[in-house]
C-alpha cells in the first residue's frame, strides 16, 4: 500500500510524519496538497498515467504496457509510419484473450463521469483466420472487434472465448470503443465513420484479479499465424473534461471555434463568452514542454492552417495528427498571463490586428509584447 506522508527535518534527521512531544512521527490521515506548478497553468485533460496515442514517435509511450513478454518481430512503429502494426501469431489458447500474444495495455481509470477508450484500426493487413479489436481483461475478459474469413470481415464480440459475430464489414477502417462507469460497467460499440457509433453486445462488468485492476487493451492473434492490424490512433478521456476558456487579456473575450463547426479548418476567432463547448479547450502535455490544445465541442485540435511558419497564417481546428504545427508551448509571463507559442513556426497566438470586436480571427505573429498575444485561461469542468 502506497502512503503520502510529510516530512520533517529535526536536528538533520527525517521525521515521517506529525512530530510528537517526544520527537517521534506520528501517521497523519489527511493533509493537504503539495502546491506545485505553475500559477493560472492548465490542468493536464488525462492524469499521466495514462495516454491517447497517434503513433507518431518510433518508441511506445511509458503509459503502455505488453500484457506478455512480446514477441519484438511481432510489432513495429516503424514499417508504416504513424500507425502501430501488430502482427498475428496464434493464441496459446483459441479465441482466449488472456492467452494472445503481443497484446498492448493501459490501465483503467474509473471517474464519476465515466471513461471512454477508442481506436482506429486499418484492415486492409488482415489474413484469413485473423481477429483483431479491443478488449478488457482481468479475472476475466471480453473484447469487441473484427474477424477474418477467407475475404469476409464481420464485426466480432468475444465474452470468456465465446464469439457471437455481428455485421459484414466492406471496408478497410473501423472505429472501436470501450465506454465505462465509475462502477466499472462497461460498454462495446463500433463506427464506420467515426462519429457515429453501434453499441454490439450486452454490458460487462470490469474485474478485478492477477494482483491489479482491468486493463484495456488492443489485441490481434491468428491461429495460421499471418495478417497484421494497422492501429492509427487511440483517443483515452475521461469525464468530466478537465476544460479551460482562453481570454484574451486585451479584449477579455475567449477563442472560439467559429459557428460551433466540427469541420477541420474552421477558423478560431474571439468571441463573448457565452459557455459552449466550442469555446471550451482541454490541455495535454506532450511531456516535453509543449501542449495539445483541443476544442471539447468538436474534438479537433488548435492548428495553425497549412503549418505555415509565417506571420499572420490562420489559426483554425484540425483533426489531430502529431504535426508540430498542433504543439503549443504555454510560457508564463508577468502578471500572471501566457503566451501560446507554436511549437512549428515559433509564433505566438494573437488577435489579428490587435482588435477588441466579436468574430475577429485568431492568427500566428512574431512577439511583439502586445496584450492581444497574452492569454489566461479559466477553468469551466471537470
Amino acid at each position: 500500500m502506497l502512503s503520502l506522508l510529510p516530512v520533517t527535518w529535526v536536528d538533520g534527521w527525517p521525521v515521517l510524519g506529525s512530530v510528537g512531544a517526544d520527537g517521534i512521527g506520528n501517521l497523519v490521515w489527511t493533509g493537504q496538497v503539495p502546491a506545485g506548478g505553475t500559477p493560472g497553468l492548465p490542468v493536464d485533460a488525462l492524469p499521466p498515467v495514462v495516454t491517447s496515442d497517434l503513433f507518431t514517435d518510433t518508441r511506445l509511450k511509458p503509459q503502455w504496457e505488453w500484457h506478455y513478454q512480446p514477441r519484438a518481430d511481432r510489432w513495429s512503429l516503424t514499417e508504416r509510419p504513424g500507425f502501430l502494426r501488430l502482427k498475428a501469431f496464434a493464441p496459446l489458447a483459441g479465441d482466449n484473450l488472456t492467452k494472445a500474444g503481443n497484446t498492448l495495455t493501459q490501465r483503467v481509470l474509473r471517474t464519476a463521469g465515466g471513461a471512454t477508450v477508442t481506436v482506429r484500426l486499418e484492415l486492409a493487413g488482415l489474413a484469413d483466420g485473423q481477429h483483431a479489436g479491443l478488449c478488457h481483461y482481468a479475472a476475466t475478459y471480453a473484447g469487441l472487434g473484427v474477424r477474418r474469413s477467407g475475404t469476409t470481415t464481420t464485426i466480432a464480440h468475444n465474452v470468456g472465448g465465446s464469439l457471437t459475430n455481428g455485421p459484414v464489414i466492406t471496408q478497410n477502417s473501423v472505429w472501436l470503443r470501450t465506454a465505462w462507469d465509475v462502477n466499472g460497467v462497461s460498454r462495446f460499440s463500433y463506427s464506420l465513420d467515426g462519429s457515429t457509433f453501434t453499441a454490439f453486445g450486452g454490458t460487462y462488468q470490469l474485474t478485478w484479479g492477477g494482483y491489479r485492476g482491468d486493463r484495456v487493451g488492443i489485441y490481434t492473434y491468428n491461429p495460421n499465424g499471418t495478417g497484421h492490424v494497422d492501429v492509427d490512433s487511440v483517443q483515452y478521456t475521461i469525464a468530466p473534461t478537465r476544460a479551460y476558456k482562453c481570454v484574451s487579456a486585451r479584449s477579455g473575450k475567449v477563442a472560439d471555434v467559429s459557428d460551433a463547426s466540427n469541420a477541420d479548418g474552421a477558423a478560431v476567432i474571439q468571441w463573448p463568452d457565452n459557455g459552449k463547448p466550442n469555446q471550451h479547450w482541454a490541455f495535454q502535455s506532450t511531456g516535453d514542454g509543449y501542449h495539445t490544445i483541443t476544442c471539447v465541442g468538436s474534438g479537433k485540435v488548435l492548428d495553425v492552417a497549412g503549418s505555415s511558419t509565417a506571420d499572420g497564417a490562420r489559426v483554425v481546428q484540425a483533426t489531430a495528427d502529431g504535426r508540430t504545427s498542433q504543439q503549443w508551448q504555454l510560457r508564463p509571463q508577468t502578471g500572471g498571463v501566457f503566451l501560446l507559442v507554436n511549437r512549428n513556426s515559433g509564433k505566438v497566438l494573437d488577435v489579428s490586428g490587435g482588435s477588441t470586436a466579436d468574430g475577429v480571427a485568431l492568427i500566428q505573429y512574431r512577439d511583439v509584447g502586445s496584450s492581444n498575444q497574452r492569454w489566461t485561461f479559466h477553468r469551466v469542468t471537470g
